[in-house]
């Protein structure tokens, strides 16, 4: 019985630590906003989590500028 149990706790300490996003490379939360060319936020997203490669690429994505409006899309991470 206490094989099992024990068997048990370890399977479950190895699944929260296979899942676990600080082990990936570090974790922000990060938003798509568009700000109009005053400055002000016109449109935000809905924050989402994002580790590793993901967080990687969202830092590389460059912002999008309007060449009508002026406005700037890009994402804000914290």
């Amino acid at each position: 019985m206490k094989r099992k149990v024990w068997f048990g706790a370890a399977c479950l300490l190895l699944a929260v630590a296979a899942t676990s996003c600080e082990d990936l490379g570090g974790c922000e939360v990060c938003k798509m906003v568009t700000r109009s060319s005053s400055g002000d936020i016109t449109s935000s997203g809905s924050d989402t989590e994002y580790c590793g490669a993901e967080l990687a690429k969202i830092k590389v994505t460059p912002a999008v500028t309007n060449p009508v409006t002026g406005s700037v899309t890009d994402y804000e991470c914290r």
